[in-house]
Parts: structure tokens; C-alpha cells; sequence
């Protein structure tokens, strides 16, 4: 049996009751999609196999020992937080003429998140761009959180976005269109609301590498002892459309990497 346990948006604090209901059910395998699933499923269970979809830098927040051998219960693909977080304020140089200053607007309630805050912070002196640091950690800082974007006057925003409740998102993506703010979104997140860009591994071609996971798991593999992928593919979505709003003119080099044009 295999169950899939991934984050509810709608109700973040259910996860460790929902990933203990789960392990209640005795099943042979749980999949988790991205970090706070994946650390409430750990807390349930250390024997049942976990194969973890989208987590970035586990080693370095402490859910495996390393990528070759990752011990434990816990096996997947991850992600590479550091070269995700540099691109993504690439792609906004690229589509902004000029752009000097970066805000960040990210959850700081995940250590997934801070991690990669840090590698933006690390990779910003040699893109020659200023961050500004926009912590939030519940829904009821968004306001205060957006206020501190407008005085800063970035000429684009990155969001990293944990889990938290399911208006949230439409708020990020609301405020940016309003504002006219170019954004670089996760993956599946933001663009076709009105955001400009968004960025980041490939989710079926993750979801190809989970399913040999299982069958490996299946016929008698350990998760232990299952070395931990990491993408080697990644999307871009552009929204052309938001781009005309924002009078940006997105570069054709930048289009014809694109995965997806929105018209």
C-alpha cells in the first residue's frame, strides 16, 4: 500500500495528527511532497519507508545523513537549494533592465526556507544585487510583510513559500499584480494568477524518479541504503501577459528557454 502525504495548505498544524493517522494504518510506503510533511512523517514513524519528493538540502536539516547514504528510513529525490536560489535571481535580471535590488519574501518558520535565503544572500554580492530580507511566519504578517516591500522599493521579489493557509498565496500574488511587481514563484505557484515567472524542478519528472523508488522499496530494497536523487530537470513558466502589464520586455533569449509561454 501506498499513501500519499502531502502538505494541506488549508490546515499546516494537522500534520503531524494526519502523518500518525497514516502510520496507524500500517501502510508499506508514504510519500512526501516537499519538507514539513516529510519531518511530521519522520516523527510517526522510523520504520516505515519514506520517500521524500522536493525537500531541499536534507542533509542539511537533519532528515538524512547524506545523499549516497542516507540511513535511516528516509529516501527521494531533494533539491538543490543553492543553485535554484541563484538562478531564480538571474532569471529576474535577465527580464528586469537593471535591477539592483531583490526583496525575499520567504517563511521563516522552515529551516528549508532559511537555507535558501542564505544561498540568495551568498550568491548576491556576485550578481552585483542588494536583498532585502522579508521574514514572515504566520498569515497575520503578510500585511506588515508587504508594507516593508513598498518602503523598500525592490525592483523585483522571489518568493519562498512554506506551507501556511490556503488565502495566502492569492494575497502574495494579488499584492504583486497591484503593484505591478515582478516575481519569481516557486514552481506551480503564482504565474497564472498574474505573477511573472515561475522556477524550479520538474514535479513529474520528480514524480518518474518516486515511483522507482517504490518499486524498488517493493522487491526488498532498503530506504537506507537508496542513495538520494537530486533533479535533473527544471521548468520556466513566463507570463508574457503579466510582463506587458509591468512594461517589461521579456528578452528573447529568455523566451526561448521558457517551458511554458503564457499569452
Amino acid at each position: 500500500i501506498m499513501l500519499e502525504f502531502r502538505s494541506a495548505q488549508g490546515d499546516p498544524e494537522r500534520l503531524p495528527e494526519l502523518a500518525a493517522e497514516l502510520v496507524r494504518l500500517k501502510v508499506d510506503v508514504l510519500v512526501t511532497r516537499q519538507t514539513a510533511p516529510t519531518l511530521a512523517a519522520r516523527e510517526a514513524t522510523r520504520t516505515i519507508p519514506i520517500v521524500m519528493l522536493g525537500v531541499a538540502d536534507p542533509v542539511g536539516i537533519g532528515i538524512i545523513a547524506s545523499l549516497a547514504h542516507p540511513g535511516g528510513n528516509i529516501t527521494g529525490v531533494s533539491v538543490n537549494a543553492a543553485e535554484i536560489s541563484a538562478k531564480r535571481v538571474q532569471l529576474l535580471q535577465e527580464a528586469v533592465p537593471k535591477l539592483s535590488r531583490v526583496a525575499v519574501l520567504w517563511n521563516s518558520t522552515f529551516k528549508s526556507m532559511a537555507l535558501s535565503f542564505q544561498q540568495i544572500e551568498m550568491a548576491a554580492p556576485s550578481l552585483r544585487v542588494t536583498v532585502q530580507s522579508v521574514r514572515v511566519s504566520s498569515s497575520d504578517d503578510f500585511k506588515q510583510a508587504f508594507a516593508a516591500i513598498g518602503q523598500g522599493r525592490p525592483g523585483g521579489l522571489i518568493v519562498l513559500f512554506g506551507p501556511m493557509r490556503g488565502n495566502d498565496l492569492p494575497r502574495i500574488v494579488e499584492f504583486v499584480t497591484s503593484n505591478r511587481l515582478p516575481t519569481v514563484f516557486e514552481l506551480g505557484q503564482g504565474v497564472r494568477g498574474g505573477g511573472l515567472m515561475e522556477f524550479g524542478p520538474s514535479v513529474s519528472d520528480m514524480a518518474r524518479h518516486i515511483g522507482a523508488y517504490i518499486d524498488k522499496i517493493a522487491n526488498g530494497a532498503r530506504a537506507a541504503d537508496l542513495p538520494v536523487e537530486e533533479p535533473t530537470r527544471f521548468e520556466l513558466i513566463v507570463n508574457l501577459k503579466a510582463a506587458r502589464t509591468m512594461g517589461l520586455t521579456i528578452p528573447p533569449s529568455l523566451l526561448l528557454r521558457a517551458d511554458e509561454v503564457i499569452q
